[in-house]
């Protein structure tokens, strides 16, 4: 089975073309904007260019929501409008559940109004558009972190700060509370929905499970074996910022849970530093 993956030299297509090499069962072909030492690979802007394949996973977007204006959010409507031309047999695009809004959102499902309130989130959900009128699958991903650090992260912020011996540590707030998913899992997840019989539509990809900011500090101070700082608010919020997926829709559609929870998750972070 041919795979293309675009964003591929990226947070999660680096890992998506890790383990489909690995499995073996794939002839992968990644496509990214930056240099990629595989062989094959393919070096572009335009995915007006893409080879033909049987699956296209499509992760090649800005992953920092500050980072999409208008300008992006063109390009990522032209990408997309791109990649549909080719006609590919099973198309996966990973979005976000940030499109949901971050009020108050407990158990959020896949019929949950969707909140429009940035160049990010109109551009995510035109794209979702797109693919799910040419018979694609949208993947809305839940906070996800991996081996490597997300550059721009709450995990980044927490994890830079927590390395020095200072007893105080600043975030922004302590009390928001968010759904995040280990990238093992979200790669085991798209695998899945490769290989099964997976109707076109959305489909939450997370752990269905709540971590407010202070608690995931708590667990990085016990996997560094240091003590808990202080935590300072610089921007507290006059509202309970909540944002946690129902994944019972991918759960039943393919055989699929995730298995890494978040202590541990961070306990293979935080020992791929020390090593």
């Amino acid at each position: 089975m041919k795979v293309v993956i675009t964003g591929a030299s990226g947070f999660i297509g680096s890992e998506m073309l890790k383990e489909l090499v690995r499995q073996n069962d794939y002839d992968v072909i990644p496509v990214s904007r930056q240099s990629l030492d595989f062989q094959g690979a393919i070096l572009t802007y335009d995915f007006s260019n893409l080879p033909e394949a049987d699956v296209l996973i499509h992760c090649g977007e800005p992953s920092v929501a500050s980072s999409v204006g208008k300008k992006e959010f063109v390009e990522n409507i032209y990408r997309a409008t791109c990649i549909l031309k080719k006609k590919y047999s099973k198309i996966i695009y990973l979005s976000s559940s940030v499109v949901y809004g971050d009020r108050y959102h407990f158990n959020v499902n896949e019929d949950c109004p969707v909140n429009i309130n940035s160049c990010y989130v109109k551009s995510k959900i035109e794209v979702e558009k797109i693919v799910i009128e040419n018979s694609g699958i949208v993947l809305r991903l839940a906070n996800v972190y991996g081996r490597k650090i997300k550059k721009d992260s709450l995990f980044e912020n927490i994890f830079d700060q927590l390395k020095k011996p200072e007893s105080v540590i600043y975030l922004k707030n302590v009390t928001s509370e968010r759904d995040y998913i280990f990238i093992d899992d979200v790669v085991s997840c798209v695998i899945g929905v490769i290989k099964g019989q997976v109707r076109k539509g959305i489909y939450n990809v997370g752990t269905g499970d709540s971590f407010s900011v202070s608690k995931v500090v708590n667990l990085f101070c016990q996997s560094l074996e240091r003590e808990m700082p202080i935590v300072t608010e610089t921007v507290p919020l006059d509202f309970r910022s909540i944002l946690v997926l129902n994944v019972e829709k991918i759960k039943s559609s393919i055989d699929w849970i995730p298995s890494v929870n978040l202590e541990e998750g961070i306990n293979i972070l935080v020992k791929g530093y020390k090593n």
